[in-house]
C-alpha cells in the first residue's frame, strides 16, 4: 500500500498540464536626467547682437533613444544682455527633464570722452636718446611708435572697441616754460583750461577739475631700466608705463557704467533674459 502512494505522488508530479512560475516583469527604466552646459559668456565688439556657442547638454537614464533639444541653439545670435537657454530630453517614453543656463553678452565699455591732447616736452614727443641724434636739430631722435601717448591710444582703441579714442601727440622739446605756455593756449584752442604754470602741478590739476596722473610714482625710482641714459628722457619701456599710468587714469575716471535692461524676448517661465547697452 505504501508503495502505490508513492508511485501516485510522482505521476502527479510529472503531470505536463501543471502550470510554471511566470516570468519577472520587466524592469521599468529610470527617468531620464539632464545636465545643462556651463555658462557662457561672450563680448560684442559694437554693442551688436553677437554669434554664441556653447556646450552640449547631458542626458542620463530614460529609455532610448533619448533626444537633446537647446532653445535658442548654439551658434544663434544673442543680443546684449543675459539669455536664458533651455534644454530639454526627452525618451522613448515621452518622459522629459529640463535644465536651463545663462548665456550673457556683454556690451563694450565705453568712455565719455574720446579726445585727448598730450602735452608736454620731448618724453611726450618720443625723443628715444638711444637711437642717436637728430643731424639736422642736434637734438635725440623721435620715435613716434614708442610715445605714451601712441601707446595710449593703441590702449584706448582695444578696450573702446564702438568708439574712436584719438590722442594728439603735442610733445616739443628744447622750448622754455614761458614759450611753452603760449603753445599751450594755441593746441586748446582758446579753451583756457590753464592760464598759468606753477610749481604745484597737482594744485592746478585740483583746481582744474582735471584728473592727476603721477607718472613719477609709477617709476618707482627706476632708472636703470625705465630712464634712457641721458638720465631724463624714457627707454621704450618707460614710454610704456607712462601710456599704462595714463589708461589706468582714463578708465577709472571716465568710463561709463554698464545698463541693464530687459529683453521681452527673453521672458520665460523660468527666467527673464536682460540687456545690457
Amino acid at each position: 500500500m505504501i508503495a502505490l502512494v508513492a508511485a501516485a505522488a510522482t505521476l502527479q508530479c510529472a503531470n505536463p498540464n501543471t502550470p510554471s512560475t511566470p516570468p519577472p516583469p520587466p524592469v521599468e527604466p529610470t527617468a531620464v536626467e539632464l545636465t545643462c552646459p556651463q555658462p557662457v559668456t561672450v563680448k560684442s565688439l559694437h554693442g551688436e547682437p553677437t554669434a554664441a556657442i556653447y556646450g552640449q547638454a547631458t542626458g542620463t537614464s530614460g529609455a532610448p533613444p533619448v533626444t537633446i533639444s537647446c532653445t535658442p541653439a548654439s551658434g544663434g545670435m544673442f543680443p546684449v544682455g543675459i539669455s536664458m537657454v533651455q534644454c530639454v530630453a526627452t525618451d522613448a517614453r515621452q518622459r522629459t527633464a529640463s535644465c536651463t543656463f545663462p548665456l550673457t553678452v556683454t556690451a563694450p565699455p565705453r568712455i565719455s570722452a574720446t579726445r585727448f591732447v598730450a602735452f608736454g616736452d620731448s618724453m611726450t614727443a618720443g625723443e628715444v636718446p638711444s637711437l642717436g641724434l637728430n643731424a639736422t636739430t642736434g637734438r635725440f631722435l623721435v620715435d613716434p611708435s614708442s610715445a605714451y601717448p601712441r601707446r595710449l591710444e593703441l590702449a584706448l582703441t582695444t578696450r573702446y572697441t564702438d568708439q574712436t579714442p584719438t590722442v594728439r601727440n603735442q610733445g616739443q622739446g628744447g622750448e622754455t616754460t614761458t614759450e611753452a605756455r603760449a603753445r599751450l593756449s594755441r593746441v586748446l584752442a582758446g579753451a583756457g583750461l590753464v592760464n598759468t604754470f606753477n610749481s604745484q602741478l597737482r594744485s592746478v590739476a585740483s583746481a582744474e577739475n582735471a584728473t592727476f596722473v603721477d607718472v613719477n610714482s609709477a617709476f618707482n625710482g627706476n632708472t636703470t631700466t625705465l630712464i634712457d641714459r641721458d638720465g631724463l628722457h624714457p627707454t621704450p619701456a618707460g614710454y610704456q608705463v607712462i601710456a599704462d599710468t595714463f589708461f589706468k587714469a582714463l578708465t577709472e575716471s571716465l568710463e561709463l557704467p554698464p545698463v541693464m535692461t530687459l529683453d521681452p524676448r527673453g521672458m520665460t517661465s523660468s527666467g527673464v533674459r536682460g540687456r545690457r547697452r
